[in-house]
C-alpha cells in the first residue's frame, strides 16, 4: 500500500502519502526450544526401568523407582523440571 501511495504522489494524483506517518513494528520470531528425539526418550525410559529391575539393595531400588517416576511424569505430562521441583518442597 505504501508503494502504491508513493506512486500516486509521484504522479501528482495525491499531495501527501498517509503511510509516511505510520511506523510498523514487526515481531521477531520466537525461538522454540529443541525437542529430544523419541528414540532417545525411549532409551532413557528403558534404562530407568532396567535400573529398577536390576537394583541390588532396597535403597538402590527405591532410588531407581523414584527416578523412573520422575522420568514418567516428565514424559507423560510435559511438566517442566522447575515445576516438578517446586512440588518437592
Amino acid at each position: 500500500m505504501k508503494v502504491f501511495y508513493n506512486y500516486l504522489k509521484f504522479q501528482d494524483i495525491i499531495d501527501e502519502n498517509p503511510f509516511n506517518q505510520l511506523r510498523f513494528q514487526f515481531r521477531k520470531e520466537k525461538i522454540l526450544p529443541k525437542t529430544i528425539p523419541y528414540d532417545i526418550l525411549k532409551s532413557v525410559y528403558s534404562y530407568s526401568e532396567q535400573k529398577v529391575i536390576y537394583s541390588k539393595s532396597k535403597y538402590q531400588k527405591q532410588k531407581a523407582e523414584r527416578n523412573l517416576l520422575i522420568i514418567s511424569l516428565l514424559l507423560s505430562t510435559g511438566i517442566r523440571i522447575s515445576e516438578l521441583l517446586s512440588y518437592s518442597s
